[in-house]
């Protein structure tokens, strides 16, 4: 339970010690715990990127049940949910706290757009499409200061049983044609921006999901999400944050994946296991609100989910007509003379990059890619 010592709040014994706290939550808070503790060992504090979520708070609960040294670091708007949230649970842990603005809000220059494609090939060998925060391709200075290991939240969503929430309707209803549709829409959606041979090939790898989901389609869509998006996606973007430096991600720390898999997938899927575990190792954070969705099956009010007071764009996505020009010639000028097109079909891209742009992140993917296959990437260092 919560202890206040000085201006800090600390931990008492953590509830998954209690009768009340379920068996898998208690591994699951034990795990985490233990996943974090030897980050104590480092010479200065962890600093850890803390928004409105679900994800970083449990792990502001873990540092602090591990007696962890941290400080906490935002990145939006004052009035943003995120910035809003992270304060009040920097304050209830009586954390230092430090907001960081982005930029003036619009499109960057496309020079800043060219570089950002030519990082992305270079420090995730182009399994990440630009549009993503890839980070800097730059390492360190060796005679500089150590820089302070950064932890986040990724992967909190194993916790809730990955892409298996997104197809659940309640305990009555675990609809395996959901589940089915679903993975259809996440797998197949731009499927028809690729050439026949490129398309078989890319179905073929899917074909053991594809059986895995007609045996038992939230199961397979929860292993899919390991394999696909922890196993994949966030361990390129691992490696592309590691060239900047030093991180950790507990979630995705094995001891943590094997105790939060074993728990029943209804219990995860629910929000029950995620929720038990904030609860057991800091029911203080339990009841803030959050930024972007309330917990599963729980509608949403203005108080359990607090919402941005006026919309802010996102300049990956809402980029105007010169950015979209730009997109556009440099995914046809460098795919002219690559073999980008004998993997996309040029018919099917120039739809994609006509004005109004609708699908941003094909768009990016496609730039990344005419910047991959081109080598148009080994001007990074430039």
């Amino acid at each position: 339970m919560l202890r206040a010592a000085g201006g800090r709040v600390t931990l008492g014994p953590a509830r998954g010690d209690d009768a009340d706290t379920p068996p898998g939550a208690s591994q699951v808070a034990a795990a985490l715990v233990d996943a974090v503790r030897p980050l104590g060992k480092e010479r200065g504090p962890v600093e850890l990127s803390l928004t409105g979520g679900k994800d970083s708070r449990l792990i502001a609960a873990a540092l602090t049940a591990a007696d962890v040294p941290f400080r906490a670091r935002t990145h939006g708007f004052a009035r943003h949910p995120d910035v809003v949230i992270a304060g009040m649970i920097a304050e209830r842990l009586g954390l230092e706290h430090t907001v960081t603005e982005p930029a003036i809000p619009g499109t960057p220059d496309q020079g800043g757009v060219v570089g950002r494609l030519r990082s992305a090939v270079l420090v995730s060998d182009g399994m990440l499409s630009a549009f993503e925060n890839v980070g800097s391709w730059i390492r360190p200075d060796p005679q500089a200061a150590a820089p302070p290991v950064q932890a986040g939240g990724h992967g909190g969503e194993l916790l809730r049983g990955g892409y298996a929430q997104a197809a659940w309707r309640g305990p009555a209803a675990l609809s395996a044609a959901a589940a089915a549709e679903l993975f259809r829409r996440m797998t197949t959606r731009r499927l028809s921006l690729l050439r026949p041979a490129a398309a078989a090939a890319y179905l073929a790898s899917l074909a053991p999901s594809a059986a895995a989901l007609a045996r038992g389609p939230l199961s397979a869509l929860d292993d899919f999400y390991l394999v696909n998006r922890a196993g994949r996606w966030s361990a390129t973007a691992r490696q592309a944050y590691l060239l900047r430096s030093p991180l950790a991600q507990p979630l995705f720390e094995d001891q943590v994946v094997r105790a939060a898999r074993a728990v029943p997938l209804r219990q995860r899927m629910s929000d029950r296991l995620h929720r038990d575990v904030l609860a057991s190792l800091c029911p203080g954070l339990d009841g803030l609100p959050l930024a972007g969705s309330p917990w599963h099956g729980e509608a949403r009010t203005p108080a359990n989910v607090l919402r941005a007071p006026a919309a802010i764009g996102d300049w990956r996505r809402d980029y105007g007509e010169d950015m979209a020009r730009f997109f556009r010639g440099y995914v046809l000028d460098h795919g002219a003379g690559s073999r980008l097109f004998g993997v996309v079909r040029r018919r099917a891209a120039e739809r994609a990059l006509r004005w109004p742009q609708t699908d941003p992140n094909a768009v990016w993917a496609l730039a990344t890619l005419a910047a991959l296959m081109s080598g148009d990437w080994l001007n990074a260092r430039t």
